[in-house]
């Protein structure tokens, strides 16, 4: 009987490690102009606003699926992009899918 109390509590710890959850790389920062960048996508601090910190923070997301249909003016600049808003409106996704003309994102060098 106590070769086995013995026996589980040094499996205890072990056990206990084998079981923890695995957890993402996280990434965040309060800086204005943060970036983050992770297979082939690009995140942003927003700073349009102006006063008050604003953060970004990432750590992993699943498959995600969104779609959109946009009909282009024949002239004049305009861009395409549309808002994806999570826990509610607390967070904003702006996507910037085109450009035509001086017009996008404040990462857009033109």
């Amino acid at each position: 009987m106590r070769i086995a109390a013995l026996t589980a509590a040094a499996l205890a710890p072990v056990v206990g490690l084998t079981v923890a959850p695995a957890q993402a790389a996280v990434r965040g920062s309060s800086d204005p102009w943060a970036t983050w960048n992770n297979g082939g996508y690009s995140l942003y601090n927003n700073i349009w606003g102006g006063a008050g910190p604003q953060s970004i923070w990432a750590n992993s997301y699943g498959s995600v699926r969104s779609s959109f249909n946009v009909t282009v003016p024949n002239a004049g600049a305009y861009t395409s992009a549309y808002d994806i808003w999570a826990d509610g409106h607390t967070y904003e996704i702006m996507l910037w899918m085109n450009k035509v003309g001086p017009i996008g994102s404040f990462q857009t060098n033109s």
